[in-house]
């Protein structure tokens, strides 16, 4: 009871956020009706509103001042530098030109933060979807795709949709200069998301939730509007 009691009082406690979504365009439409649709455990809930792990970027001026909410010892900023420093590239990539490479990174481990890696990942998507909505960045180490990341926008929501990176690069923060570099490129563009997304931080392994917490997303209730 007290357990249940305390989740209640942190539930309460956490900041709200009223996101609008683009319904008009099929991925929007898409993550509206995932995100709001019951939970699957706890069916009076909507299925991602309790402890979304947001970035409130319409809080920063520019990259410049975000990066600095995530600098100092051990922090995100720090792994970024370090590993652009070991020659690794970032870039805007073609999936569907990187395929097989994408493939590879999802295959070189089984598991991924202690659970095993889920069958979604073990069949190679051959075309991804091309629009202004979907973007895709990766990590090149000597001109080899070595981590990838798949955004979708809707409306006000920058959702980071697929993120992985191959397991023997995994040391060198090739995570944390991608997202990083990403949410650069999210701030230059003209069509600058007022919010990042990362699943949620409830229910999120011990590392994830590092990682998480290292980048500046926070957990956040929030009301999907459409």
């Amino acid at each position: 009871m007290r357990r249940i009691l305390g989740l209640i009082k942190t539930i309460k406690s956490l900041p709200k956020a009223n996101i609008q979504m683009d319904i008009s365009t099929e991925e929007g439409l898409r993550m509206y009706k995932y995100y709001t649709k019951p939970h699957p455990k706890v069916f009076l809930v909507k299925n991602k509103t309790l402890g979304v792990a947001l970035i409130k970027l319409n809080e920063f001026k520019n990259f410049e001042q975000y990066v600095a909410t995530v600098s100092g010892k051990n922090s995100a900023a720090y792994y970024s530098r370090r590993c652009e420093g070991k020659g690794y590239q970032f870039k805007s990539i073609d999936p569907d030109t990187y395929a097989l490479e994408i493939d590879a990174i999802h295959k070189s481990s089984n598991e991924r933060q202690g659970k095993q890696l889920s069958a979604t990942y073990l069949k190679p998507i051959l075309k991804y979807p091309k629009n202004e909505q979907n973007r895709y960045y990766g990590i090149f180490s000597d001109n080899k795709l070595v981590a990838y990341l798949w955004t979708v926008q809707s409306g006000e929501l920058m959702t980071l949709n697929r993120l992985m990176g191959h397991n023997e690069y995994l040391k060198d923060g090739i995570m944390y200069l991608l997202v990083l570099k990403a949410i650069d490129a999210m701030m230059l563009s003209e069509a600058k998301p007022s919010y990042v997304m990362y699943d949620t931080m409830l229910g999120a392994s011990e590392g994830l939730l590092l990682f998480k917490k290292r980048l500046g997303f926070q957990p956040n209730k929030v009301n999907w509007k459409k």
